[in-house]
């Protein structure tokens, strides 16, 4: 069986993707296939979890706030870990299949992430979702992720 992603996943794919600064929910609408209506709700969700700003009240215009933006303001390269975190920090319970198919990275590179994370304590498994894992995130320390080695804990 084949899980469509939820709205709130096809708009964030379309963020990471675009990497527009300025979104305008008709035109996302028309992109992800869904109503404006629709687009327009969890567009004003996703800003009360802190991933956009509206920029005038029911202009159905948004912000993509600067803390999510995919490429960092002081030039540095965004990794793949980087993607991961953004999108866990959003979604808070998520699958790997989930991570890997917003960010577009191979799995092996998804499962390794998590593995990391589950040892270090910011990931716990809460389920399952049919034959898939379901992990939720429990230590937040904010925007920038974690950087862990694998065995001897946060790098120096």
């Amino acid at each position: 069986m084949i899980l469509r992603p939820t709205i709130p996943e096809r708009i964030i794919q379309h963020i990471i993707a675009s990497e527009q600064e300025v979104l305008i929910a008709s035109e996302i609408a028309i992109t992800i296939n869904c109503p404006v209506a629709v687009t327009v709700n969890t567009m004003n969700f996703l800003e009360k979890r802190g991933l956009l700003a509206e920029s005038s009240p029911d202009s159905g215009t948004f912000l993509v706030l600067k803390r999510y933006k995919v490429s960092n303001s002081k030039g540095k390269k965004t990794t793949g870990r980087d993607k991961m975190w953004r999108v866990m920090r959003i979604k808070r319970r998520f699958t790997r299949i989930d991570i890997k198919r917003l960010t577009e990275l191979p799995i092996t590179s998804v499962e390794t992430y998590f593995n990391i994370l589950i040892s270090h304590g910011y990931l716990r498994k809460i389920g399952k979702d049919g034959r898939a894992d379901v992990f939720m995130l429990i230590k937040d320390p904010g925007p920038k992720r974690p950087v862990l080695r694998k065995h001897k804990g946060v790098r120096p």
